[in-house]
Order: structure tokens, then sequence, then C-alpha cells
């Protein structure tokens, strides 16, 4: 018998049956930690804006409120995030967010400003 033929036989054998079941074992631990989506970031009320038809604020909790209202008017105010409010979900970038508007249902727009752990919306009044 040559050495290649013992390959899988005698001492080697419980290991070469332990190593696939290990690597199964292994990427089920990984698949179960890793979260299956990012969490939503939660936001707080930073008041009104009366610019067109009304929108109410929202800002998560490392944007301060004033900076948040400042960020929408902008959105609302500079020409060239003018094509961003006319045409759904072209951005605009502001102070590095990235504004986005869409509509949620019966002319309800709803503008949303997002950086890296941050988060502005505003949604309008009917």
């Amino acid at each position: 018998m040559t050495r290649f033929q013992r390959i899988g036989t005698g001492q080697n054998a419980p290991l070469k049956l332990l190593l696939p079941a290990l690597l199964i074992v292994l990427a089920l631990a990984v698949v179960a930690g890793a979260p299956a989506r990012p969490a939503a970031l939660k936001t707080r009320p930073c008041g009104y804006l009366a610019i067109g038809k009304g929108w109410h604020v929202h800002a998560t909790h490392n944007v301060l409120c004033v900076n948040a209202r400042k960020l929408i008017t902008k959105f609302f105010t500079l020409p060239r995030c003018a094509q961003a409010q006319q045409s759904p979900a072209k951005p605009c970038t502001i102070n590095h967010y990235r504004c986005v508007e869409s509509y949620v249902a019966n002319d309800i727009g709803l503008v949303r400003c997002k950086r890296t752990a941050r988060l502005v919306t505003a949604k309008s009044n009917q």
C-alpha cells in the first residue's frame, strides 16, 4: 500500500468527518449573529415649517432641531434642489445630507435627509 492510499483512513478519519460539521456550525453562527437589517433611526418632533403647504419636521437625537429646520428650509429654497422637488426620488445633497422627496399618499410629501447615523424628515400637510 502506498502512503496516498491511507489518506482518509486511520487517525485522520474522525478529523475529516468533524471538519464539515464545524464549518456548518460556524456558518450558522455567523448568519444568526448578523442583524436582518439595520435598526431604524428613531426621530423626535422638531417643530413646524410654514413653507408651501406646511411641513412637520422630525430629527434623530444627534441632530439639533434648529439645524433640522434649517436643513429642510435649505432643501426648499436652494435652486439646485428644485429638480429634487419636482422628481420623486431624485437626490439633492445639502451639508453632507442626501435629501430625497417622495409622496406617501393623497398628495402628502415626505422629505428624508440622511447622513451616517443621522436622519431629518419632514412630512407635509394635505
